[in-house]
């Protein structure tokens, strides 16, 4: 599908403009002003208008957009993935049992 259309999406003006970036199986993306990628099933591309510009000013979109698309393809650093909170530790049936028994004679012992 390779083509220098200029593309945007109606419903997302936030998006800014975007190019063609690349076909990954059923998904075709695009790199928009905002810097990101994104895809869109191949079938629903009907989504995306055509803009229209002055040829001057649609290589200067194209190239600004190709920079931003080089930028997010060579990988952006993620951010380090949240810690999971752990389980507590679970207690053999051996643990339980001492504890249950120096339990009553810790108590006893204070009581004196």
């Amino acid at each position: 599908m390779a083509d220098t259309h200029i593309y945007r999406h109606p419903k997302r003006p936030e998006w800014g403009m975007a190019i063609f970036n690349d076909e990954v199986e059923d998904r075709v993306r695009f790199a928009f002003d905002d810097s990101q990628i994104r895809a869109f099933r191949a079938d629903a591309l009907h989504v995306l208008e055509i803009v229209h510009l002055p040829e001057a000013e649609a290589a200067k979109v194209r190239a600004q957009l190709s920079r931003k698309r080089s930028v997010t393809a060579a990988g952006v650093p993620k951010k380090k993935p949240k810690a999971r909170a752990k389980a507590p530790a679970k207690t053999s049936a051996k643990a339980a049992a001492a504890a249950a028994k120096a339990a009553p004679v810790a108590a006893s012992a204070t009581e004196n």
